[in-house]
């Protein structure tokens, strides 16, 4: 009898220690209810990859779209090449469209500041010079797609602030102001 009382109480304790165990795993696991929220870091705008000294400024031309299949089986999409001019006419720079082969965005342009032409072709409309001012730490940009008319004319502004091609397109502010 006395085995029996000894393996009794060896079971009574082991299933006690079960019971524990299972309520102290119980109260550890968790759920998404009763868990904090995961935090992160601040997000913000990228870091410039290049700092513009205090005597520069930026270009950026959408120019018409140019596609290609550029020796691939996809099609890729670029802005066309333009030049920039002295204000006398003569050339200043030749550019290259865009930054990257896959990359659709217009190349951003760092020109010292002081005025300048962009030289591009329009299939609507041949060939197009646009006077542009380049500004210190700013980014002067032109627009011959016609991508951002909706968000200009949502802004009301006077027909004086904007520059526009001869069919209505909106290239972007005047400088005038």
């Amino acid at each position: 009898m006395t085995n029996v009382l000894k393996e009794s109480k060896y079971m009574k304790t082991c299933l006690i220690a079960c019971v524990f165990v299972s309520l102290l795993m119980s109260g550890c696991a968790v759920t998404s209810q009763s868990s904090a929220p995961l935090v992160l870091s601040r997000v913000g705008p990228p870091r410039p990859e290049r700092i513009v000294p205090n005597n520069e400024g930026t270009l950026v031309v959408y120019s018409e779209w140019m596609t290609s299949l550029a020796g691939t089986d996809y099609e890729t999409r670029k802005h066309r090449d333009f030049m920039i001019l002295l204000p006398d006419g003569s050339l200043y720079r030749k550019v290259r469209n865009a930054p990257a082969a896959l990359f659709e965005d217009p190349a951003p342009i760092v020109l010292p500041s002081g005025d300048y032409v962009v030289d591009v072709a329009d299939s609507a409309l041949g060939h197009v010079q646009i006077p542009v001012q380049i500004t210190t730490n700013r980014t002067t940009t032109v627009c011959l797609t016609g991508e951002f008319d909706d968000h200009f004319k949502k802004l009301n502004l006077p027909p004086a602030d904007l520059v526009k091609l001869a069919d209505g397109r909106i290239v972007g502010w005047s400088s005038k102001h």
